[in-house]
């Protein structure tokens, strides 16, 4: 069998600080230089550039025959840097590791990063940016108007929805989270700045109003059907 996957490092040409660490075959740890998936590793990678450095990138000389052999060794250096995501280390990787991001991971991350005022603030500014967005506007609108066209979309997606949220409920790991992310200060002081905010309150209401006339459109289609 061919060993072709191998380990790769960003470090930060000003210190060698490890940033990121992933795994690949052929190009792959060339590829995050014009197109990161990572927004903080496509962050500093502008920000170096800006002071014309360009990332330290070293491979690791060892090479694998599977994924599921490299997975073991990214998740140790993962492991061992730490996640500036979970306050660990300097790693600008989301997940701890191996095929990506598991749906708990990623109710931890969301969590952790709207408890932070900086991202929220950023998360805000960003959001109303897009509701000034015509455009954005637009095609939201065409989309929403595809999706009503369809007569199979609302059931399939009612019926999702119903499935998710009763896995997800059901389980105590997910009340855990839960009790305890609604419980931290930053959690709290989040919620007092929503019901300060009238621009937020104002998109609440709207949001609220447009959910009822929906259930009464569609307990008027049953109706309707019903009759039928």
């Amino acid at each position: 069998m061919k060993l072709k996957y191998y380990i790769y490092v960003y470090y930060d040409p000003r210190d060698r600080t490890p940033r990121y660490v992933g795994e690949g075959c052929g190009n792959r740890s060339h590829v995050h230089l014009n197109n990161a998936d990572n927004t903080e590793l496509r962050k500093a990678i502008a920000e170096w550039r800006a002071l014309g450095l360009e990332p330290i990138i070293e491979i690791e000389e060892r090479r694998y025959a599977t994924k599921a052999e490299v997975w073991v060794r990214e998740k140790e250096l993962i492991a061992h840097y730490g996640r500036l995501i979970w306050c660990e280390g300097p790693l600008f990787n989301i997940t701890e590791g191996g095929d990506g991001l598991d749906e708990e991971t990623a109710r931890c991350n969301a969590i952790r990063l709207h408890s932070d005022p900086k991202f929220r603030d950023s998360y805000e500014a960003g959001m109303s940016r897009r509701e000034a967005d015509i455009g954005y506007k637009k095609r939201r609108a065409e989309g929403i108007s595809r999706c009503q066209a369809d007569p199979g979309y609302q059931e399939r997606r009612n019926e999702g929805a119903r499935k998710s949220i009763t896995l997800k409920n059901a389980t105590p790991e997910h009340q855990e989270l839960v009790r305890r992310g609604n419980a931290t200060p930053e959690h709290l002081d989040h919620l007092r700045r929503q019901r300060a905010d009238p621009l937020f309150q104002k998109r609440r209401a709207e949001g609220i109003q447009r959910y009822h006339e929906r259930k009464r459109r569609e307990k008027a289609l049953a109706l309707s059907l019903a009759v039928v």
